[in-house]
């Protein structure tokens, strides 16, 4: 992100402090950092706020479990950078990548309107679930 204009927040306490330095060292001004804990307030406030939500994640810990971070985030209406795998795993459009230096042209590219991201959350409303899950029992005592 050094190499683009585009302001990043790195909001959270970093568990490894030798990364937290590096990082710090090696910023850009476009780049600010918040290392420490976030109240959930503030936390929900970041994800409401800012138009990218950026989960630079390794796919292998997420292969078999949902990140909570990403499910709020497209709640709030924020678009996901993640690695393909895993909005493909939650079936969540956004900014996909394989290497995260393809984040700047993704940026750039949904910016010009060369990528459309599309989460259709009236699927997770709770209406819809309600009926799906009356229309289950429903079959149920069909049977």
């Amino acid at each position: 992100m050094n190499k683009t204009s585009i302001s990043l927040l790195i909001a959270g306490s970093f568990q490894d402090e030798k990364i937290y330095h590096k990082v710090k060292k090696i910023k850009g001004d476009n780049i600010t950092i918040e290392n420490k804990n976030i109240p959930y307030r503030v936390y929900m406030e970041y994800l409401s706020k800012y138009k990218y939500l950026m989960l630079p994640y390794d796919p292998k810990f997420y292969s078999i479990k949902t990140s909570g971070v990403l499910l709020e985030g497209i709640f709030v209406g924020a678009i996901p950078i993640a690695p393909n795998s895993l909005l493909k795993q939650h079936q969540i459009q956004g900014l996909g990548y394989q290497d995260i230096k393809e984040i700047p042209e993704l940026i750039n590219l949904y910016e010009n309107g060369k990528i459309t991201v599309e989460n259709h959350l009236e699927k997770y409303q709770y209406e819809s679930y309600k009926n799906k899950i009356i229309d289950f029992f429903e079959e149920i005592n069909l049977s």
